[in-house]
């Protein structure tokens, strides 16, 4: 059987799929999810993908108390946020007198991301850089980003030398990981959102 290649950075994705039991509650494939991906029509997966990634990142963005917001990080699944067309983030009142980095939402669309990409048979990894969530998927070969952060114009796109340099920093000082789900990098919950911090 032919090997298959994958670009350099890409490595992860010759790996398959292995979730534990709370990475599957995290980004695990639902019945919900493939009825919520089988809403869409496109001439191809990557217009597909394009679609999918539009349409969560328009998901209503609901701000919480820190206290709720902090409880609720990385322990909703992708079916929940799918599922309730909701986006958690810190009251971004309360979240400017902490001081700190706040809750902004990346990490649930990347986990509804994630799923919904591999529902639709894409090979899609999560990533967090730094204390931003955001989603590499392989397409054709070649390495897209499909990053939420509401502040990029071009949410979906191949991953450039830029992209690469960036990543590249944040491997340097131990601030980014990748993998199959947040558990599968060690983040299961509030008390992990610091742990790729770029110091």
């Amino acid at each position: 059987m032919k090997k298959k290649i994958f670009p350099r950075h890409g490595k992860a994705f010759a790996n398959p799929a292995r979730l534990s039991p709370t990475g599957r509650k995290q980004v695990g494939v639902t019945p919900r999810i493939k009825k919520y991906v089988a809403g869409f029509q496109a001439k191809g997966k990557l217009e597909l993908a394009r679609k999918i990634v539009k349409d969560i990142t328009e998901f209503k963005k609901v701000g919480l108390p820190i206290e709720k917001a902090k409880r609720l990080w990385a322990k909703r699944s992708a079916d929940d946020v799918i599922g309730t067309k909701k986006i958690y983030t810190m009251n971004m009142h309360e979240a400017a007198q902490t001081g700190k980095a706040a809750i902004m939402g990346c990490t649930d669309c990347a986990q509804a991301v994630t799923a919904s990409l591999r529902a639709i048979g894409l090979n899609a990894l999560i990533v967090r850089a730094g204390t931003h969530t955001y989603v590499k998927f392989l397409y054709r070969n070649k390495l897209f980003i499909a990053d939420p952060d509401e502040r990029k114009r071009v949410r979906v796109r191949q991953m450039t030398a830029t992209d690469k340099r960036l990543e590249n920093m944040y491997r340097h000082k131990k601030a980014f990981a990748e993998g199959q789900s947040l558990a599968g990098i060690g983040i299961k919950s509030y008390k992990d959102f610091f742990r790729y911090k770029y110091i």
